[in-house]
């Protein structure tokens, strides 16, 4: 795959949404420190910087082999790097969903909770993967301890599918969004 094809960049209302990029490995090895983020991922503790670097080096490896995957969500008032969206392969999980599934993800700088950036972020990035037809169907799985993270799945059109267990046996809720359901939601 080309270098042109992976330079992507969304454009919203208040966000820049740029391709995956080694210059964000600071803010990111930082936000994965952040207790008041981790909390709600995995088993709840920090996050090492060795394994949220390999998660880093994982990310850039994905944009790169798939032609999609994690965006850095940039403030456009203020030019500012404030976290993470992106669509990637599911790979094995305990949750018991097609591995080679798409799901979303996000992460974002807790000064940025409740003012919408996240369903902005995401909603985004669902329509980017579906009008360049990534995928038919996108996932999502929230801790949950984290009805934020639900609530944010609904606003962006998922439908509550089950409960099921994640990394580390924490309880998880899992959502979908289907292509069609996307297209007809577009069409009202």
């Amino acid at each position: 795959m080309s270098d042109d094809a992976l330079v992507t960049t969304i454009s919203t209302e208040r966000l820049v949404l740029e391709p995956w990029h080694e210059s964000v490995r600071p803010d990111w090895l930082e936000l994965n420190a952040d207790v008041r983020v981790s909390q709600w991922l995995g088993i709840g503790e920090p996050i090492s910087r060795e394994a949220a670097a390999a998660e880093f080096d994982w990310m850039i490896d994905h944009y790169r082999t798939h032609g999609f995957g994690w965006h850095s969500v940039i403030e456009r008032e203020t030019a500012t790097w404030i976290g993470a969206v992106g669509l990637s392969y599911l790979g094995a999980n305990p949750a018991g969903l097609p591995r080679e599934d798409i799901e979303i993800g996000w992460w974002l700088k807790p000064e940025t909770w409740g003012r919408g950036i996240a369903t902005e972020a995401a909603s985004a990035a669902i329509d980017d993967g579906f009008t360049r037809e990534v995928t038919d169907r996108i996932w999502a799985r929230h801790n949950r301890r984290n009805p934020a993270s639900g609530r944010i799945m609904e606003k962006i059109g998922m439908t509550f599918v089950r409960d099921g267990s994640g990394v580390h046996g924490v309880p998880i809720r899992i959502y979908e969004l289907r292509r069609d359901q996307w297209l007809a939601s577009r069409d009202n």
